[in-house]
């Protein structure tokens, strides 16, 4: 079934509006212009799903995936990005397949409701360390495939452990992914 998915682009510096601050984050009527987008793909009954994109300052921040409640970062979203250096994934539920790939993203916090990481999400960044948050669901086995940085792996939950920085499958007898973003 094909699935109708929204996108609210929210990325802009809003240079032609002008006032210091991107028309987005504007207040009309006690909300920033930002939250009535997201409102109107929340009721709409023929959207299924949204995204929102956001420029790297704002997705650092995480303060619109908490206040707003956005759970997704979108396939590709900041995909060859060499300004995003860190990443607070609090409130963020699923993150696309080559969401941060071959970006120079180092650093990841929260993540403590992360389900899903695609195919090659973290490809080829700059990440040393990653923490499995415990309710992770489906982590994709080449999620940090060409990242020679990553030396460690922490955490782990029902799905997934971690043994000597590796990380196992659940019943720990086959290793899944080795550090330096290696498959196995």
């Amino acid at each position: 079934m094909a699935k109708n998915v929204g996108i609210v682009l929210a990325g802009g510096i809003g240079q032609r509006f002008g006032g210091g601050v991107p028309k987005q984050y504007r207040t009309v009527f006690g909300k920033e212009l930002i939250w009535y987008s997201i409102d109107a793909f929340r009721r709409a009954r023929k959207i299924d799903d949204f995204v929102v994109v956001l420029d790297e300052t704002e997705l650092a921040k995480g303060r619109i995936a908490s206040e707003y409640g956005v759970k997704t970062i979108a396939a590709g979203a900041f995909l060859g990005n060499k300004k995003v250096t860190g990443v607070d994934l609090n409130d963020v539920r699923t993150v696309g397949n080559n969401a941060f790939a071959k970006s120079a993203l180092e650093t990841v916090e929260g993540g403590d409701l992360l389900r899903a990481v695609g195919g090659n999400a973290f490809a080829e960044t700059k990440l040393t360390e990653f923490e499995v948050p415990d309710g992770l669901l489906r982590l994709a086995q080449d999620a940090f495939s060409g990242t020679k940085t990553l030396t460690s792996f922490s955490g782990g939950s029902d799905n997934y452990q971690i043994v000597g920085n590796c990380i196992y499958t659940d019943d720990g007898d086959e290793l899944y992914i080795s550090p330096g973003g290696r498959t196995h």
